[in-house]
């Protein structure tokens, strides 16, 4: 494993971190644990959950916060792990925005108390209101902090317009701001069709330059674009249907295949070497569903695209500037 350490933080986290939105839902509890046990024995430390995720299916509220705690709690391992978890998510039902201090602050002592822990490492803002002024949930993300009940924030779909606001406010109170932001983005986002939730942000140009101005982590989800390259390789001839089935994604898997050849890697490997192929911390959550894929995931580390690969994708395939 490598570790970085987020700029603007004492947090020294793994260049990959797991994703928890499955957990409990698409996978068992006890598959869950051995996810877990596996990610941390190969030296994994960034854990990345949300209040809401699985409040999408029947049954138990904050599921995947719940089991986190659990394992944690089993394994006795605190102080061994970075926690990332996110609140604010629009209401599921009514898709109404919950960003007043009062929902945050809410959500914020849920975690804590779901998770079982006393302090969350990174906390994210869900999503942004853009009606509503930046320092209503900076100064509540502040507060949280100087309680000790976050040791830092951060952004989940944010504009880079919006960050930027933050960014001045955050400067000018003496807060220490967001520190990372989490996006949609994989090296086939560029080319798929628009997610149906507009409250999403994907990765574009404008964020990346962002990014690289502001040294700011991005800690992307989506970020293997739910194995989309990897289920065309493993059968060319199917149609591999989604959002990212377009003729640019299909155009750039035959590209990809040829990279992966040359450096003797996986598709899905390719994929995450082109985030350590930029100069800003990228921190790209794996959604694993098995060990053998959270191996083939890990096989990946440390490994960057050469320049030719980065500048063919960006002048025949479209994607940003680096």
């Amino acid at each position: 494993m490598e570790y970085v350490t987020i700029p603007n933080t004492d947090l020294n986290a793994s260049v990959l971190c797991l994703g928890l939105a499955g957990i409990g839902v698409k996978y068992t509890e006890p598959e869950g644990f051995a996810l877990l046990d596996a990610f941390v024995e190969r030296g994994g430390n960034l854990l990345d959950t949300a209040r809401v995720y699985s409040n999408w299916v029947p049954g138990e509220l904050n599921r995947s916060e719940r089991i986190l705690g659990d394992w944690v709690a089993e394994r006795n391992n605190r102080s061994e792990i970075l926690i990332a978890t996110k609140g604010g998510h629009p209401d599921m039902e009514t898709k109404v925005l919950r960003l007043s201090q009062e929902e945050l602050a809410a959500d914020i002592q849920g975690s804590l108390e779901t998770m079982r822990v006393d302090c969350i490492d990174l906390c994210y803002l869900h999503r942004d209101d853009p009606q509503r002024p930046v320092a209503d949930m900076l100064d509540v993300l502040h507060e949280n902090q100087q309680a000790g009940k976050i040791g830092y924030y951060a952004c989940s779909n944010w504009t880079p317009e919006r960050i930027r606001e933050a960014r001045v406010y955050a400067n000018r109170k003496g807060y220490t701001g967001f520190v990372g932001n989490q996006m949609r983005w994989s090296i086939g986002s560029f080319h798929m069709r628009p997610p149906n939730d507009t409250t999403m942000c994907v990765m574009d140009q404008a964020t990346s330059d962002l990014h690289r101005e502001l040294n700011l982590a991005a800690i992307p989800y989506s970020s293997q674009a739910g194995g989309f390259f990897s289920k065309l390789s493993a059968d060319p001839a199917s149609e591999v249907r989604g959002s990212y089935y377009t003729d640019g994604n299909v155009k750039m898997h035959r590209y990809l295949e040829s990279v992966g050849s040359d450096l003797g890697l996986s598709i899905s490997q390719v994929v995450l070497a082109y985030f350590w192929s930029h100069p800003f911390v990228s921190i790209p959550i794996v959604g694993c569903r098995t060990i053998e894929q959270m191996k083939d995931s890990l096989r990946a580390v440390g490994r960057r695209l050469p320049d030719e690969a980065i500048q063919v994708l960006t002048e025949d395939h479209g994607l940003p500037q680096i």
